[in-house]
């Protein structure tokens, strides 16, 4: 079939005009949308199949909407048989099921909402935050572990016993400049960088989630076990 536009229109109707369809698998988590309804409102809408009021898309939003009181929602009336409602219904949920997280992302933003004090109303609590970290800190581990096992494993060249670069040597490698220096010595650095100053940023997340280090004794890193208003403090 070609892509096209359902028939459907926008309505404001009494919450009861409406009703679970019958045959939803989805059991989702009423409590916490009843708690977003309560701290943000109800936006958005529902989408219902027009002949019989049975809610395609939105079934625990309703839900949270009757439980908070509401007497009203605004809803996507869309003209299907019941067959299509009942594709509809199951290929709403499939497609979010597919859908995935970019773990480095959530945390950016559930760190901003924390410092903010506003991790309530987000659906996502100190606990989930910290298993996310810790979650990160693991895969960063396991992957800094296996390249260095493909570093140990690969058959490195011989180093020549007369290296081409000396020390002081400055190299142009297509616009970035390589000093052959110390990072430590003033005037190295003057050389390198001509006077300008580089924009930089030293960071080594995840933070205050007990982080082991890749030694044998496994050391934790110092300060990584903040309580929260330790953590809001160094923040």
């Amino acid at each position: 079939m070609s892509s096209q536009l359902l028939a459907q229109n926008y309505e404001l109707v009494l919450i009861d005009k409406l009703h679970r369809h019958p045959d939803n698998p989805r059991r989702g988590a009423t409590d916490q949308i009843a708690r977003s309804v309560a701290r943000h409102g109800f936006y958005g809408a529902v989408g219902a199949q027009r002949s019989t009021g049975a809610i395609l898309a939105g079934n625990h939003r309703w839900e949270a909407a009757k439980s908070e009181g509401l007497d009203r929602i605004p809803v996507v009336w869309i003209d299907v048989d019941d067959r299509v409602a009942k594709q509809i219904l199951l290929s709403d949920n499939k497609i979010s099921d597919i859908a995935k997280y970019a773990d480095d992302a959530l945390a950016t933003v559930l760190l901003d909402l924390r410092a903010q004090n506003a991790l309530e109303g987000s659906g996502y609590n100190e606990a989930d935050l910290g298993d996310l970290l810790k979650s990160m800190g693991d895969a960063i581990r396991e992957a800094g572990a296996k390249a260095v096992v493909e570093v140990e494993e690969a058959q490195l060249p011989e180093l020549s016993q007369t290296p081409v670069t000396q020390r002081g040597d400055k190299w142009n490698m297509e616009g970035h400049w390589l000093l052959c220096g110390d990072a430590t010595n003033r005037q190295d650095v003057h050389r390198l960088m001509s006077g300008t100053k580089a924009h930089c940023v030293f960071s080594d997340p995840p933070y205050n989630c007990s982080v082991h280090g890749y030694t044998e004794e496994a050391l934790t890193i110092e300060g990584d076990t903040l309580s929260l208003d330790q953590f809001k403090d160094f923040q």
